[in-house]
């Protein structure tokens, strides 16, 4: 007998609701004051500040009335500023981002690592007149001055060669500001204006600005809590504050929630440094760091290890004390999060996206589905349109989190959103017990002329757990005037090393393409027959972006025919 979602999942957890970001931090001095909230350091192996909940709202307070004096701004009146910040993950980043919003202005955090080009058309769009930037980009900012002309003021998080004006001189000149802190909560904020613009795509014609206001992410901030227990615990940030689901999930929930965030220099390239001195207790990573970092430490061990040892080598390599994974961005391999929850470590799928502020649902500690993505937020109502005869079709949303809009692009929203319905983009299903599972993204459904629809996310699975496939990108290509299944695989050379020992001194490309070959074969004849791989291509690697989601496109270079 199936069990029913109520009597399989244990009751949500109780929070209290807020209106907007400001009554975040205040909450944070209200229940936690003297709890460290934030643990910053600039350089590797460099000094670490701590700054408390309560140190975190004054300073916010006391950085807001610098902004007021910089842009010389009536408080009495309605004046909205959009200011671009554009630097790494910093006590600085995370400062900047409060006192903007909580003083009515808009912040645009855009990714630091993309080319001028990008920037400069992202900029534009936006209509931003203020640039925060951190001094690693220098190079850009001389560039961005050329295309840029209507920028009022640059102003760096550290120290920078292209400007004399800083974060902390802004801060200082707020905290000698008359009644900083009784100006701050008198601004008046509107909670359902727009308040932070993120770019979900830059490099078009046609950028896509995520109009988000103090309703929806302060929503999200309690709503996710509903879901998680985040009380007082200790994470570690990896990945970039300019993507919805870090600032939501990573930094919104855990505010609320009383954690304490390390944000420690190096990023991801210090990853394993930085767990040692973090020692986190619960964290929010994206699939590519939890399935290496798993598959690296045990490629490193012995064969003959135990599962003991293994469990214990493993809270070693994330700090001693983890308790929860929650995986974020794409979906991770449903076995190896099963193996590390044997180990110890609980892997909790979420799922969302930005026009959602972004999370959707999310799997719970005693309701954990390893394949599926969790069960819906409680206040939102998430619904399967238009399903297939499998009941497969169009996850949408409506709630208190939905976008406002697109920036500036009726046409795109109103395609969005469809009598308050978000429409995500994605192809999902929800069984007998309330679990949503995501199928693919309806953009990349190959459809061939059986009618059948094949949902690359799903084939790539089987492909990524065959012995001798690192991962692969699963696409439609045009054979014999139909569109097939076809595949970019990146070979695992160790796996194939077992396989064929000649290939250890003599990596000849024909024999790895004929074990792929063969591993293929093996997957199309446990798989349906039209979603069979018919063309395979061998490549080193496959683009991802910042969150490891894979850079979709269809390839020009020659196609290797599998003989299948």
């Amino acid at each position: 007998m199936k069990k029913s979602l109520k009597q399989l999942a244990y009751e949500f957890y109780e929070t209290e609701p807020i209106k907007d970001l400001r009554e975040l931090l205040a909450r944070g001095t209200r229940d936690f004051p003297n709890r460290v909230a934030i643990v910053s350091q600039t350089q590797v192996d460099g000094p670490m500040q701590e700054i408390t909940y309560s140190r975190l709202e004054e300073e916010v307070a006391a950085l807001a009335a610098g902004w007021r004096k910089l842009l010389k701004l009536d408080p009495e009146k309605k004046e909205s500023k959009k200011i671009a910040l554009i630097a790494p993950n910093s006590y600085f980043w995370v400062l900047t981002y409060f006192s903007v919003v909580n003083s009515g202005h808009v912040i645009v955090p855009l990714d630091w690592q993309l080319p001028v080009r990008d920037l400069t058309i992202l900029i534009k769009h936006s209509g931003a007149n203020v640039i925060v930037f951190s001094g690693v980009i220098d190079e850009k900012i001389v560039e961005l001055k050329k295309e840029l002309k209507n920028i009022y003021h640059y102003v760096s998080l550290d120290v920078s060669g292209e400007t004399d004006l800083t974060i902390e001189a802004l801060k200082d000149q707020g905290y000698r500001t008359p009644r900083y802190l009784q100006v701050y909560w008198e601004q008046p904020l509107y909670h359902e204006t727009l308040c932070t613009l993120l770019f979900t795509s830059g490099t078009t014609s046609e950028p896509k600005g995520v109009m988000l206001c103090h309703k929806y992410l302060s929503a999200m901030a309690y709503g996710f809590g509903q879901l998680i227990d985040l009380k007082e615990r200790v994470t570690l940030s990896v990945l970039p504050l300019y993507h919805s689901m870090e600032s939501a999930v990573g930094f919104f929930a855990p505010l609320y929630g009383g954690v304490t965030i390390y944000f420690l220099a190096g990023g991801i390239q210090n990853f394993a440094h930085n767990l040692q001195i973090a020692r986190p207790t619960v964290m929010l990573l994206v699939p590519l760091l939890v399935e290496g970092s798993y598959t690296r430490l045990k490629e490193s061990l012995p064969p003959e290890t135990d599962k003991k040892t293994f469990a214990k080598e493993l809270q070693k390599f994330f700090g001693g004390r983890l308790e929860k994974i929650i995986v974020g961005g794409a979906p991770c391999n449903p076995l190896i999060a099963s193996q590390l929850e044997e180990l110890g470590i609980k892997i909790l799928q979420g799922y969302g996206i930005t026009e959602n502020s972004p999370a959707i649902s999310c799997c719970r500690e005693q309701a954990n589905i390893h394949a599926a993505v969790g069960v819906p937020i409680p206040f939102l109502k998430v619904r399967i349109d238009s399903p297939n005869e499998e009941g497969v079709g169009e996850v949408v949303v409506r709630g208190p989190t939905v976008m406002l809009g697109y920036y500036n692009n009726k046409r795109l929203t109103d395609q969005a959103i469809i009598n308050g319905w978000l429409h995500t983009g994605d192809y999902g299903y929800f069984d007998d017990n309330g679990f949503l599972y995501v199928a693919g993204r309806k953009k990349n459904v190959i459809l061939g002329k059986n009618g059948k629809n094949v949902y690359p996310e799903e084939v790539e699975f089987l492909l990524n757990n065959t012995p001798g496939i690192m991962e692969s990108m699963v696409y439609g290509k045009m054979i014999d005037n139909d569109v097939k299944v076809a595949a970019l695989i990146v070979p695992d050379a160790l796996q194939l090393e077992t396989m064929d020992p000649k290939l250890k001194t003599n990596p000849d490309q024909k024999i790895i393409e004929k074990i792929l070959a063969d591993q293929i074969k093996k997957v199309n004849e446990a798989n349906a027959p039209y979603k069979a791989v018919v063309d395979f291509q061998v490549v080193s690697g496959i683009p991802k972006t910042a969150t490891g989601k894979i850079k979709r496109s269809y390839p020009d270079a020659k196609v290797v025919r599998s003989k299948n």
